[in-house]
């Protein structure tokens, strides 16, 4: 790959569209992130378009926390965008080491300034998450990737058949439903990764990218803790579920943010798991079923300490963590075992370790009884303590020995045998499957096509196996929905044959969906309207205005007002047939054919009664006028000498 001007280095990264190397700019000699369409999308007209927007909408912000642009350009097919090259890693990361409520709380005002200005200079950006959060060597943030931004004046979108245009854990709801978005879908985002700079979480997670936006759409808005509760209505105004209940712009919620810094800092942290602690909590709660028998392993050495130094006690106070020990022994003990009397005195055994017995117990033919009463340690004060003497434990803290006990026989019972789990049904197997392959072929924009490999028939195939299947009908749905999107993107751009594909292809998918029957409906008219316009206007130009009955200008322009009464086209029509009548009778008039011209005038006056022109000429159009005219005429013969 080469691209004049730059000398490329290393690759940095790579995306679903488009990689990022580390290159050297050569004109200046200066590192710089070179970002490069993937040659698979560069042939996309829609594609092309989104890479090139990036570039230039965040050139046109030029704010101190965007990322700086250097340079736009296509070379060879090679779609290109050179920016500045930054090494302070992404709010991702810093995430999953930890964040301060303060510093969460800074970051939230710094990017909240940088969407307002976004926002006021018109442009969405529909993508705001961690990964898109990069900060310079000297910790000032920046928001990038403006790859799906939308200028709010711009009559199209540059949305892509079939995809989701934004992060599944992010996606506001009406952003997920394929609605028209403003920059209270930018203050949802910001409100999900502000939850997740403070929990060290996100608040919506599924098993697939569209169960965790079906929770976006469902699920309640999560608490903070309760250390963290000045925080509270600030997360319910930034992630309600109805964009009229957040913020009404980015301004507005700072202000709020500026209201909770002003009441004091914030001086909770919250618990956030390294990946080695994490890993280590998931291996432990992998071992819950086995706990006790570890508490078990553990428990046998130290009930065998405290009988040891627990009877007969010499000292002259009891010590109460050692009671504490007995109690949590006895609640890890799973089996029957000797009851042991409570002493009068404890000492604390945590330096002592048991004595091991000299000679292991000859192991029984069969189950022996449970002894009654346990064996009773003797316990003498040395001169000189140490700690072990003779096999026997020594508490150096108190001088007290425990003697060596004697084994105790225990008895195990038998473990009562396990269910063994039922085999699964197969048919989950192929649902599974199923269920993944149109997951899959959803995010990769394949919602019915090609055939036999597509979201829709993925989805119906689960249905065959389950119908009451929830998450295939909420894919069906999102296909339905994200269909209408496209159809309306199209009837805003008056292509309405090819919004009538849309909604044909998100029918199939989900047949009473409100929003696509309303919209085959309009879709269906519009189409009717669009030909008996043309059909107007082609018996406009044969001067069929108010002739042969049911095929002229007039009647066809009087049908598509009785469908659209607003109609500004066939409105137009009227005052275009009204003319033709008024240079008839003009033409008339001149040739003092009076009749004929009063004729013309009064099929003009009922198309437009109030046309000033042939109002005018309804005056001039009688033979009281001749010798006027006629003066006239004879002055025009002359006019030239």
């Amino acid at each position: 790959m080469n691209i004049p001007g730059y000398r490329i280095e290393r690759l940095i990264g790579r995306g679903g569209m488009a990689a990022v190397y580390l290159a050297v700019q050569e004109s200046v000699d200066r590192h710089v992130a070179l970002k490069v369409l993937d040659q698979t999308f560069a042939d996309d007209p829609a594609f092309s378009e989104r890479f090139v927007n990036e570039g230039r909408i965040i050139g046109r912000l030029n704010h101190g926390n965007t990322i700086t642009i250097y340079d736009v350009g296509i070379v060879e097919g090679l779609h290109y965008i050179s920016m500045e090259y930054v090494e302070g890693g992404d709010l991702k990361a810093r995430i999953k080491g930890g964040m301060e409520p303060m510093a969460a709380l800074d970051l939230l005002e710094t990017m909240g300034g940088c969407l307002d200005f976004a926002h006021r200079a018109g442009v969405v950006h529909r993508d705001v998450k961690p990964a898109n959060i990069l900060f310079r060597k000297d910790g000032t943030p920046l928001l990038t990737d403006f790859g799906i931004a939308k200028r709010l004046q711009a009559h199209g979108d540059l949305t892509l058949t079939g995809s989701v245009l934004g992060s599944p854990g992010y996606l506001a709801p009406e952003q997920a439903e394929g609605r028209e978005v403003d920059g209270r879908a930018d203050i949802y985002s910001l409100g999900i990764m502000f939850y997740e700079m403070l929990a060290g979480k996100k608040p919506y997670q599924g098993d697939s990218d569209l169960s965790t936006i079906f929770k976006h759409l469902s699920e309640p808005i999560p608490e903070l803790p309760s250390d963290l509760a000045r925080c509270q209505p600030l997360l319910n105004r930034m992630i309600a579920k109805k964009p009229e209940d957040r913020f009404e712009d980015a301004a507005v919620m700072l202000a709020f943010v500026k209201s909770i810094r002003a009441s004091g800092p914030l001086t909770s942290r919250p618990i956030i798991q390294a990946p080695d602690q994490r890993k280590a909590a998931k291996r432990k709660r992998g071992r819950g079923r086995a706990g006790k028998w570890i508490g078990i392993g553990l428990g046998i050495p130290v009930a065998m300490a405290v009988a040891a130094v627990g009877t007969n006690s010499m000292l002259p106070e009891p010590i109460p963590e050692i009671e504490k020990v007995r109690q949590l022994i006895a609640q890890l003990w799973p089996y029957k075992h000797p009851p042991t009397a409570p002493p009068e005195r404890v000492a604390s055994v945590e330096p002592a370790r048991p004595a091991r017995p000299e000679k292991a117990a000859p192991e029984p033919e069969a189950e022996p009884p449970v002894p009654t009463t346990p064996p009773e340690p003797t316990q003498t004060v040395p001169a000189t303590p140490s700690p072990r003497q003779n096999g026997t434990v020594v508490a150096p803290a108190y001088g007290i020995v425990a003697s060596k006990p004697e084994p105790v026989d225990i008895v195990v019972p038998k473990p009562e045998p396990v269910d063994k789990e039922p085999e699964r049904d197969p048919i989950w197997y192929e649902i599974d499957k199923f269920l993944t392959l149109a997951d899959k072929a959803y995010l990769g924009y394949r919602l019915t096509q090609p055939p036999q490999d597509n979201a829709l028939h993925y989805y119906r195939k689960v249905l065959d196996l389950d119908r009451r299947n929830k998450r295939a009908k909420l894919g069906l749905w999102k296909i339905a929905v994200r269909y209408a999107s496209l159809a309306e993107d199209q009837i805003r751009a008056s292509d309405y044959h090819r919004a009538k594909q849309y909604v044909s292809l998100g029918l199939r998918a989900h047949g009473r969906n409100q929003r696509l029957l309303t919209l085959q409906r309009d879709v269906e008219t519009r189409i009717k309207i669009g030909g008996l316009l043309a059909r107007a206007d082609a018996a406009l130009a044969k001067q069929r205005l108010r002739t042969p009955p049911n095929d002229n200008a007039f009647f066809y322009y009087q049908k598509v007002l009785e469908l659209d009464p607003g109609n500004e086209l066939a409105k137009n029509g009227f005052a275009k047939i009204a003319r033709r009548y008024a240079w008839l009778a003009e033409a008339h008039i001149a040739k003092y054919e009076y009749t004929e011209a009063r004729r013309y005038i009064t099929l003009g006056l009922e198309v437009q009664p109030t046309d000033p022109k042939l109002l005018a000429l309804k005056e001039e159009a009688h033979f009281k006028n001749a010798p006027k005219h006629l003066m006239d005429n004879v002055k025009g013969l002359f006019k030239g000498f």
